[in-house]
């Protein structure tokens, strides 16, 4: 009699796991826009994210390239269901387990068809290019794979993350703690992030010039 509920509660331990994973806590969405829709073209930056980690750096990108003088609408992966009235997309994404979110992998395929008559760029936030090596470049780069098989970026940016245990279950804290063993901390580097959203202008505005 004693072993059978000790079995039951052993069985359960996958189940509670996932669970505790999935309730980690997210910080606010950002869903905003920045510039002025007069200006013409308006640009869609896109994100999926898990702590609202990836939802700070496409602020900060939509932010960025509103100031080259066009529209720039910042929005949760979630939230759109079609690009109609954009000119240009950015697709922000964290990553889990060496993986695109799915959300995000499954708005790529189905706006596939929209986003190859578009510029598309693609930015990763993930905690390995805490150490912008080339060989952790190359593996986050490898994560985008299942994403490049439906587009083709004409930008790719690689930036670290912020891990904040505050933010995850007790078992996904436990993990990442004891496991995987990644580092409480911010190593977003802002400077890099900033950098890129202003070179990424050219190749997204089409319009005046790109200015």
């Amino acid at each position: 009699m004693i072993g059978e509920p000790l079995w039951r509660i052993w069985m359960s331990v996958p189940l509670l796991c996932l669970f505790a994973c999935c309730g980690s806590s997210y910080s606010s969405l950002v869903d905003t826009s920045y510039g002025d829709a007069g200006m013409g073209e308006t640009i869609l930056v896109v994100y999926g994210t898990r702590a609202g980690s990836t939802a700070e750096v496409a602020d900060v990108v939509g932010r960025i390239l509103a100031e080259g003088g066009v529209r720039v609408d910042v929005k949760p992966v979630g939230s759109v269901k079609n690009l109609d009235g954009y000119s240009a997309v950015v697709i922000g994404t964290a990553i889990r387990a060496g993986k695109v979110k799915s959300d995000v992998l499954n708005f790529v395929k189905n706006c596939a068809s929209e986003l190859r008559r578009m510029p598309v760029a693609v930015f990763v936030v993930c905690m390995t290019m805490k150490d912008d090596t080339p060989e952790n470049r190359k593996t986050v780069g490898a994560y985008l794979d299942p994403v490049r098989e439906w587009i083709d970026p004409v930008e790719v940016g690689l930036f670290a993350g912020k891990m904040d245990y505050a933010r995850l279950g007790f078992f996904a804290r436990f993990a990442v703690q004891h496991v995987v063993k990644v580092p409480e901390g911010d190593v977003r580097n802002w400077s890099l992030i900033e950098d890129w959203s202003r070179n990424l202008r050219a190749r997204l505005v089409t319009k005046n010039g790109g200015s």
